[in-house]
Formats: structure tokens, C-alpha cells, sequence
């Protein structure tokens, strides 16, 4: 009886949280943003709900997108302070039931550097974002993609600190191009690859000049 009443439980969770999420996107749709954030915490915590009962790679995608419309929503209000700590509080819950390299872990920890990002911490950024690479590349499931994501954005975000920091013709900097386009070329992006494979030729031909 009891696993006949989970699996009703179930049956009818995504198709609340699917409704939960759909209200408060017509209400974000008129400009109104203090609304849908009840329907979207509602959603995260059915998709929570339904992680607990069964762990599957869906539900986590799931949650992740809910935790974007929260933050997202918080962000059109302009209290990315709000969003911080929520995702504050939603890491130290996962970190105290899910394993440690659980790839929701990762994706919260993605997320506060996506705030991190917004706010123009550039150090809070990278160290979130390292965080969640070591999760993903531990992490049980394959994160592949997430683990690229990761790699690109904290490239760029180097290149950018390198920019500042060397001149336009330094070899270090060259180098900082060939790696990110090492990144782009094993995602098959060629078109991207090509473009800061040529920008770490021209510097290196600068410096040889």
C-alpha cells in the first residue's frame, strides 16, 4: 500500500510542477515579478520532492532550471541579494543530504557564480565556478557538458583578467587563446576555435616581430 501510495505521489508531481511554473511565467510575462516567485519556489520544492523519491538525471535538469527562474526573477527586481542567498541556503541544504559530488551541488554552485557574475565579484565568480567544475568532473552522472560550460567561462574570464594585467603582444596571453581554443575545438565549435587559435598566432607573431 505504501509504495502504491508513492507512486501516485509521483505520478502527478511533474504535472503540478509544469502548472506551478507556467502561472508564474504569465505573470513574470506581465511585468510582474514579486508573484511568480511563489509558483516558482512551489515548483523547485515539487522537483525536490521528487528527486528524494527517486534520483534521476530529468528532475535534476529540472531543478536547475527552477533555480534559474528564481534567480532570474530576482534579478528583473534588482535583488540579486534575495538570490544569493537563496541559493546560499539551498547549497548547505543539498551539501547536508545529497552525496558530495552530487551534480545538483554543482549546478547551485554554477549558479552562485552566475550571481557572483551579475554583482561584478570577478574572484567570488572564479572560485564558485572551480567549485562546481570539481564537482562535476567527480560527479556520479556524466556532466559533460556542464564540465565544458564550466572550462569556457572560466577561460574567458581569464583571458579578461589577463588583458588587464599583460600587453597586447605578451606570450602569456597567447597562450590563454590556444587554451580556449583547445576547449572549443574538442566541442566540435570550430568556428569559435579557429578564432582564438588566430588570435594566439597573431600574438605570438607579434612578439616574434
Amino acid at each position: 500500500m505504501e509504495a502504491y501510495e508513492t507512486a501516485q505521489r509521483m505520478e502527478h508531481l511533474p504535472e503540478m510542477a509544469t502548472s506551478m511554473g507556467a502561472i508564474g511565467l504569465l505573470y513574470e510575462n506581465q511585468m510582474d515579478y514579486d508573484t511568480p516567485l511563489n509558483y516558482y519556489y512551489e515548483q523547485y520544492n515539487i522537483h525536490e520532492k521528487a528527486l528524494a523519491l527517486e534520483q534521476n538525471f530529468i528532475t535534476e535538469q529540472y531543478l536547475f532550471i527552477d533555480l534559474m527562474q528564481i534567480v532570474e526573477s530576482y534579478k528583473n527586481k534588482g535583488d540579486l541579494k534575495m538570490a544569493f542567498k537563496f541559493c546560499q541556503y539551498k547549497l548547505a541544504q543539498q551539501k547536508g543530504t545529497l552525496a558530495e559530488n552530487h551534480s545538483i551541488i554543482g549546478y547551485t554552485l554554477k549558479m552562485i557564480g552566475d550571481i557572483s557574475f551579475y554583482c561584478e565579484k570577478v574572484d567570488k565568480v572564479l572560485e564558485y565556478y572551480l567549485q562546481a567544475l570539481e564537482v562535476f568532473k567527480h560527479s556520479q552522472t556524466s556532466e559533460q557538458f556542464a564540465i565544458v560550460i564550466c572550462l569556457r567561462f572560466i577561460g574567458a574570464l581569464m583571458l579578461d583578467i589577463e588583458k588587464k594585467i599583460y600587453s597586447p603582444d605578451d606570450p602569456d596571453l597567447a597562450d590563454s587563446y590556444k587554451s580556449i581554443g583547445d576547449i572549443y575545438c574538442k566541442t566540435k565549435n570550430y568556428q569559435k576555435s579557429i578564432d582564438y587559435y588566430s588570435k594566439a598566432l597573431g600574438t605570438y607573431r607579434k612578439k616574434g616581430d
